[in-house]
């Protein structure tokens, strides 16, 4: 039995999502395991999942609120981020993903771009760039070592609730702290709080 790759999906298109489910099952080396039509879909699912490739429509954010595609939903530390994309997009925003499979890709072409991306995923968290924490995961240790709840981060930084515990999940993976007062002293001691934000 060869170990497959497991995939997440989310596009909102049922045809599209066809398309490419049937594509990459046709390669036997990916599994499209997760299947979602919105970000909220995900979003609800997010910190029970643990795909290997996320494959997400770019036409789903809303860049007028936030540049940053992955502060819209967690991506789980060890899941390679790909675009689907369907029409152009600027260069900025592609550079977000691990990789980049266009609508009019062959199987070839999409195969060789998801190895890639779990290839440049697997170099990431094997050089130790997985304990640097994103922008996005400094934002919710402060906010966890102020004190505030799931509910309240989620509210605070206009996220899921699940996100925020996959932030949280990855932030504890990465600093090796489970307890929100030894976050705290993490936070105190890196600088990213002061004294008078915990008393």
């Amino acid at each position: 039995m060869i170990n497959r790759y497991k995939i997440a999906i989310v596009e909102p298109a049922p045809l599209l999502l066809a398309g490419v489910k049937a594509l990459l099952e046709e390669s036997g080396e990916f599994e499209v395991a997760y299947v979602f039509n919105t970000l909220h879909g995900y979003e609800l699912r997010a910190s029970h999942i643990q795909p290997d490739v996320i494959v997400v429509s770019p036409d789903l954010f809303d860049f007028s609120n936030r540049s940053s595609i992955r502060s819209f939903f967690a991506v789980p530390d060890g899941s390679a981020l790909v675009g689907l994309v369907t029409a152009h997009y600027d260069e900025k925003t592609l550079r977000q993903f691990d990789a980049v499979i266009d609508i009019f890709d062959d199987l070839q072409s999409v195969m060789l771009k998801l190895r890639s991306a779990l290839k440049l995923n697997s170099e990431n968290a094997d050089s130790g760039d997985s304990y640097n924490l994103s922008d996005r995961e400094l934002e919710i240790l402060v906010s966890v070592a102020k004190g505030l709840t799931n509910k309240e981060i989620a509210e605070l930084h206009d996220i899921s609730v699940n996100t925020v515990i996959t932030h949280r999940k990855n932030i504890s993976r990465k600093t090796g702290i489970k307890s929100v007062s030894g976050l705290t002293v993490y936070a105190l001691l890196n600088n990213l709080i002061d004294q008078t934000d915990v008393e």
